[in-house]
């Protein structure tokens, strides 16, 4: 019975590091209870959850292992060792399908909203997102949950040593990490940027396009208000029609209004 005691008092620990973001705090509480319980699945799974926040990626998959190797039949805790290692292959869909699987045979695990919630998240869903972190604050009393689960691309971490039996001690932290390379945006070359006079003359396309008749009514009234010159001023010339005397002469002008207008619209 004082066993059992221990035992809870060790998963309530790790489970309240685990809210407050203490990797370390709850990977302790959880060995301090493998010592205990060797074959406990939620030993193990609180093992999984705690080097996950570490960034041991390799103890995770050792440990998911040995929690469904203790459920072979499946339960609440091979559900979410199974999302936790659907989550390190980034199978981020089935992740959080046996996510919902787990909440829905206990709904008052905090741990696994918060998991919800990372997963929603990384699948561009923030509106659900929020929500589940919010009920995992809820019943977590506050917790939030902080570096417990990597960035939306991980780097992948493998660590050996990984020991399910009454081992007491902390799981190494040290790993080898790979880098997963982001995709770098592709960069417009600088010929290819058009320079002002290009987008003036675009942007001047455009508002032609939108009018196409402007041009043809700004020639006719160009041409009203030239026919109206000539007949108010009829003794103006140099609208450009030839007249063979005055260029005998050495001069152009225009001999009357109506060879002005003639000439005008024959432009």
């Amino acid at each position: 019975m004082e066993a059992q005691t221990d035992i809870q008092t060790y998963l309530e620990q790790g489970k309240m590091a685990l809210a407050q973001g203490q990797g370390r705090e709850a990977a302790i509480a959880y060995a301090h209870g493998a010592q205990l319980e060797a074959d406990n699945p939620m030993v193990h799974l609180g093992l999984a959850e705690a080097n996950l926040a570490l960034g041991n990626y390799g103890v995770v998959q050792m440990a998911c292992r040995r929690v469904q190797e203790l459920q072979p039949q499946g339960g609440i805790e091979a559900t979410m060792a199974q999302a936790l290692r659907d989550l390190l292959d980034r199978r981020y869909d089935r992740a959080l399908q046996q996510v919902d699987s787990a909440i829905s045979q206990d709904p008052g695990v905090a741990y696994a909203h918060a998991l919800r919630s990372f997963l929603l998240r990384t699948l561009g869903q923030d509106y659900d997102a929020n929500l589940a972190r919010a009920r995992a604050a809820r019943l977590s009393y506050g917790g939030r949950f902080e570096k417990c689960f990597p960035s939306v691309e991980p780097s992948k971490s493998y660590t050996s040593g990984y020991n399910g039996n009454t081992s007491g001690s902390h799981p190494s932290v040290e790993r080898e990490s790979v880098s997963m390379p982001r995709p770098e945006r592709e960069q417009i070359p600088a010929w290819s940027q058009p320079n002002r006079m290009q987008r003036q003359m675009i942007r001047t396309r455009f508002v032609l396009s939108q009018f196409p008749a402007l041009v043809t009514y700004a020639l006719i009234i160009i041409n009203a208000l030239v026919f109206l010159a000539g007949a108010v001023f009829p003794g103006i010339y140099g609208f450009g029609v030839q007249v063979n005397a005055l260029v005998l002469q050495g001069s152009i002008g225009a001999s009357s209004p109506l060879c002005s207008c003639m000439m005008v619209f024959c432009i």
